[in-house]
Order: C-alpha cells, then sequence, then structure tokens
C-alpha cells in the first residue's frame, strides 16, 4: 500500500486512496471532485475537507492493520476541524491529491526494463538477411 504521511497535531497520520474511498468520495461529493469542493476558503470547503482527510485517515490505518502495524488513531471530522491550523488546512488540500494520484499510481515495478517486441523482430529479420 502506498500511502501519504501526514502529521496533525504532533501525531502521524497516513492518508491512502483506496477502492472504498474512491466510492465514499464518491458518495460525498456527487457530481463535483473533491479536489474543487476543498479549494474555495470557506466554512463548507473545511467540511468536505474534514470529512476526506477522516475518511482517507480511515482507509490508512486500516490498512497498516491489516499488514500488521500496531494499531494507530482514527480521526472524526469534527476532530479534524478542532486541531487544525490554517497552515495546514492548504497542506491537507494538497496531500489529499498526493493521495488520490498515489492510489491510481501503479505499486508493481517491471522486473526489467520494458521490451520493444518490434525492435526485437526488425532485428532478428535483420541478423538472418
Amino acid at each position: 500500500m502506498k500511502a501519504i504521511e501526514i502529521t496533525l497535531a504532533g501525531q502521524k497520520y497516513y492518508l491512502a486512496f483506496t477502492g472504498e474511498a474512491r466510492y465514499a468520495l464518491n458518495e460525498l461529493c456527487g457530481d463535483q471532485s473533491i479536489l474543487e469542493l476543498t479549494q474555495p476558503d470557506t466554512r463548507e470547503a473545511l467540511d468536505y475537507l474534514s470529512k476526506a482527510v477522516s475518511l482517507l485517515v480511515e482507509q490508512g490505518e486500516l490498512a497498516r492493520r491489516y499488514m500488521g502495524y500496531d494499531k494507530g488513531a482514527f480521526l472524526d471530522p469534527e476532530t479534524i476541524k478542532a486541531i487544525v491550523t490554517p497552515k495546514d488546512i492548504q497542506s491537507l488540500k494538497i496531500d489529499i491529491a498526493k493521495a488520490i494520484i498515489l492510489g491510481y499510481g501503479r505499486e508493481i515495478e517491471p522486473d526489467e526494463k520494458e521490451v520493444d517486441l518490434v525492435l526485437q523482430e526488425l532485428e532478428k529479420k535483420t541478423t538472418k538477411g
């Protein structure tokens, strides 16, 4: 699992954009993107941000537990709103985007470099002829 590490109120948490997180965010946001809904400098954007962070922290913690790590804390949206600073809010907007990008990223790296099959066939033809 890949996750984005964040620190809020001196405690480390991990944001993981999992399959569950994807569909839960879709339900939360409707036709809009969570990134669009959290951009304005409004209380409503903070509500969306705190719900999204809570969800991504929950998924990160569940994944950590599955992998055998000691239990960490969950964060509910109300706690997030109570402990974030204005600086944290700006950072969390970026961290959510990073977690989403990471969630769509590829975890399995190829064992070897890419192979150009067309080039291999061309080389076979030129060495035979």
